[in-house]
């Protein structure tokens, strides 16, 4: 991916995208989220990234998503909404009960509502057919492989593995697809293990890397000079080129999530015993679910010092 430069087409047009998205201020999650996402749209314009995706369920989030489709046609970028499925598997999930693991794996398939931007005629194609999930969030997004790999592992796969598991010890095969069927469940990110576990890994990762929109994974972390380093000091250059002010904001909120962290982290044993006392859990299920948290627990580092950036 190249550096934007400082030429005034680009500030320019940095600041007609920043517009969109200041229409919009409850869009975004956060003031990270929104930095990156008018960076990867400039990006995406002018063909230095492979794809801008915006992913929203809901209307509000949907806004600057559906004006940016739009206006992408003025600068002779490719562009459209619609269902696709984008969920790339990383890996087999661990799940024993084979009528189980079909039924996952069906459901893995599900569509989602998603706005994308491309000057890639081919990837563009594949969007409009509805399926991506072919191509992994490395060659899609330009993400480092590791932390694709990784996040799949962390924010997906476990929870997973662990709800088959601890249902798997609590009920039937039968009551278990009942279940997913009758909650429409399908993949998402950071579920059925501690919420708290899986915010807190977030927000360490946006700590070290404010300037990238993937959670970065243990050994990027730990290296700056991986590949995720290398990302997050390139956008933050261009950021800071083409809005200090913007750039300014960004770091200082980022600043600020350490002490978030530690609230939440505060008493870990408290996030497992807010997410088990919703469930009604055999004692051998309790037990699954405590290991399969503690398991993410590591996982995310959550026990280990804070990075330093």
């Amino acid at each position: 991916m190249q550096e934007l430069s400082e030429d005034p087409d680009e500030i320019r047009l940095f600041g007609e995208i920043r517009e969109v998205f200041e229409r919009y201020p409850n869009a975004a999650i956060d003031l990270q989220e929104e930095a990156i996402n008018i960076l990867q749209v400039v990006q995406a314009l002018r063909g230095s990234k492979n794809v801008f995706l915006g992913m929203a369920e809901d209307e509000v989030r949907a806004g600057p998503y559906r004006e940016v489709v739009r206006l992408a046609k003025d600068y002779g970028c490719l562009s459209g909404s619609g269902k696709v499925n984008v969920h790339h598997r990383y890996r087999p999930l661990k799940i024993d009960d084979a009528r189980v693991a079909r039924e996952v794996d069906s459901r893995s398939s599900a569509a989602t509502s998603v706005f994308w931007l491309t000057r890639n005629e081919a990837i563009h194609e594949k969007f409009v057919a509805g399926d991506t999930s072919f191509l992994s969030d490395a060659q899609l997004l330009d993400y480092p492989q590791c932390c694709a790999a990784w996040h799949y592992d962390c924010y997906f796969a476990r929870g997973v593995e662990a709800f088959a598991e601890v249902y798997g010890k609590n009920t039937s095969v039968d009551d278990i697809l009942a279940h997913l069927r009758d909650t429409g469940w399908h993949q998402g990110s950071g579920w059925f293990l501690p919420r708290a576990y899986y915010l807190a890994g977030i927000l360490r990762g946006n700590y070290v890397y404010p300037f990238v929109d993937h959670i970065a994974c243990p050994g990027c972390l730990k290296d700056v000079s991986g590949p995720t380093g290398v990302m997050n000091s390139r956008n933050s250059d261009a950021i800071e080129s083409l809005d200090p002010s913007r750039h300014a904001s960004v770091l200082k909120y980022a600043r600020g999530l350490p002490s978030r962290v530690s609230a939440i982290m505060a008493y870990p044993g408290d996030a497992i015993a807010m997410e088990i006392d919703g469930y009604d859990l055999s004692i051998r299920a309790r037990d699954a679910y405590i290991r399969h948290s503690r398991y993410l627990f590591k996982s995310l580092g959550l026990g280990e010092q804070f990075p330093r950036r």
